[in-house]
């Protein structure tokens, strides 16, 4: 018999007599689903070229605008940021930035994601000359993942500066969400 409701019938037989097989199936779905999960924290859209900032708090804006409009996070959320930045700054001397919000302020994160944005002037975060800005909103233990993640794939100044002056969104969106090795 050739008919392909036949060999449906057949390989579902294999699985459910197969454990191992049924069992390899489920992981490539868990797989899937996690992979799902990391795109909806970052996406394309959600990363903006040269942009221009007078000063910390825009750019801290503009995250939370960005943030707010993809619904990742409330209203608050911004207050958590600026908070942040008073407690402990959020760059990191090599032109990165990652504003975050505080504790007090998790209830406000709806959902977890990033923002990026570039700026080939840079804006001053506290006398450090800042050009590439990533945003975090991080729910429940995602914050540090993310955090994790950000810091081994963007961990020098010549990663920023090549993703400030010669990065495109498909370029940015690919180191940002490449797996550590």
């Amino acid at each position: 018999m050739q008919a392909p409701e036949y060999d449906e019938v057949v390989e579902r037989l294999k699985e459910s007599e197969n454990p191992q097989l049924s069992n390899e199936n489920s992981k490539k779905e868990e797989v899937e689903e996690i992979k799902e999960e990391k795109a909806d924290i970052l996406t394309k859209e959600n990363i903006v070229l040269d942009q221009n900032f007078q000063n910390k708090e825009e750019a801290i804006a503009k995250v939370q605008e960005m943030m707010e409009k993809s619904g990742f996070v409330g209203k608050g959320y911004q207050d958590g940021m600026l908070q942040r930045e008073k407690e402990a700054p959020t760059h990191f001397g090599i032109g990165l930035a990652i504003p975050h919000g505080t504790n007090q302020t998790k209830k406000e994160i709806k959902k977890s994601g990033l923002v990026v944005i570039t700026s080939k002037k840079g804006v001053n975060w506290d006398g450090e000359l800042v050009k590439l800005i990533i945003g975090i909103a991080g729910k429940g233990d995602d914050h540090l993942q993310i955090l994790a993640n950000v810091a081994n794939n963007v961990n020098t100044e010549e990663i920023v500066n090549e993703l400030v002056e010669n990065g495109n969104k498909d370029q940015i969106y690919e180191i940002l969400t490449r797996e550590e090795e």
